[in-house]
């Protein structure tokens, strides 16, 4: 699992305190037998065990990659990516208008030629006002909440 990770667009499939954990639940299979010492089947068994959780909480549904997202963030390596090209779309047209407020359209369709499909887009959208990332001064822009331009955030500004 960790192999499969290793790719840098691949969603982390385990992390190394799920590797400990596997340690401490091979561990405890051997208790489990009233042995001193885990064997080969305890560490089988152990994985199998979190093979299963994972399966059930750990896949993208997406993908049906292994993803550990959904446990630790709530959302998937797919989600998170959806969003990081979304902020950055905003950020470029954002940078083009010179800081000016965007267009939610112009927005929407620099997305779909990204190949994100409308709902999705309307649905990070709604998302990043709730959270307070984004705003709408007027019906129809969006800009960031206290947004400085590339210039204001670049050390060399």
């Amino acid at each position: 699992m960790r192999e499969k990770s290793k790719d840098a667009d691949s969603p982390v499939a385990i992390t190394p305190r799920q590797l400990e954990g596997l340690i401490r639940l091979t561990k405890a299979e051997a208790r489990l037998r009233l042995s001193e010492a885990a064997d080969e089947e305890d560490a089988e068994r152990a994985i199998l065990l979190t093979r299963m959780y994972l399966q059930q909480v750990g896949i993208d549904p997406e993908t049906g990659l292994p993803d550990i997202g959904p446990i630790t963030t709530g959302k998937t390596y797919s989600q998170q990516s959806r969003a990081a090209l979304f902020l950055k779309t905003l950020d470029d047209l954002l940078d083009e208008s010179g800081g000016a407020d965007v267009e939610v359209e112009s927005l929407k369709d620099a997305m779909i030629g990204k190949g994100m499909n409308e709902g999705e887009f309307e649905k990070l959208l709604n998302a990043f006002i709730h959270d307070g990332t984004l705003y709408q001064p007027t019906p129809g822009k969006i800009n960031y909440v206290g947004r400085r331009t590339r210039h204001e955030r670049s050390p060399m500004g």
